[in-house]
């Protein structure tokens, strides 16, 4: 992986130095009260199913904060209702042990859902940001056109006769759609 032109090993080194560093210094009364944190098993929960980005990411992390704190940090994948399963659980959480490992979803999911069972803004303390991912439009070889506008301009020449793919409701990938559709009217 290659971000912004930082090697694989120099972003992972950044991203735990920030995280931790982050952590301590805003961290929990559990972190402020005993400076050998970690003193256990560290949680890194993703909302997500194993395997997708969230997910790599975080595990790629936990490796490297294993090695720099000579604890053990794991990942533990917590899906469901849009991450707020496994955003929930860490809300909940009391040992200073559990961290979530967020995404956009954590924006987007409190706007679509007013039955959540905690407050993103009362619940959780923004730490670190940990990796900003692009989004990228692909379409078949096969469809006609160019670029965007052409391709945008196909489609709308042919309704009903495309759909389109996301990661759910709620995430980056739907919004940014939706968002594209109201732009152009497609």
């Amino acid at each position: 992986m290659n971000t912004s032109g930082i090697s694989r090993r120099r972003w992972l080194q950044l991203a735990s130095a920030s995280l931790v560093a982050a952590g301590i210094a805003l961290g929990s009364p559990a972190m402020a009260a005993n400076a050998d944190w970690p003193t256990k098993t560290v949680k890194l929960v993703v909302p997500f199913p194993p395997g997708g980005g969230t997910d790599l990411l975080a595990r790629a992390l936990a490796e490297r904060l294993s090695k720099s704190f000579g604890q053990t940090f794991v990942v533990e994948n917590r899906p469901g209702a849009g991450a707020a399963v496994g955003t929930e659980y860490v809300a909940r959480a009391t040992d200073g042990h559990t961290f979530l490992f967020a995404s956009s979803n954590h924006v987007t999911v409190p706007a679509l859902n007013t039955h959540l069972r905690y407050d993103i803004f009362k619940d959780f303390k923004s730490i670190s940001l940990v990796s900003d991912q692009a989004s990228v439009f692909a379409v078949s070889p096969d469809l006609p056109g160019k670029n965007l506008t052409e391709v945008l301009a196909h489609i709308n020449a042919n309704p009903g006769k495309y759909n389109y793919g996301t990661a759910g409701i709620g995430s980056g990938q739907h919004l940014s759609t939706a968002y594209l559709q109201q732009l152009t009217g497609i």
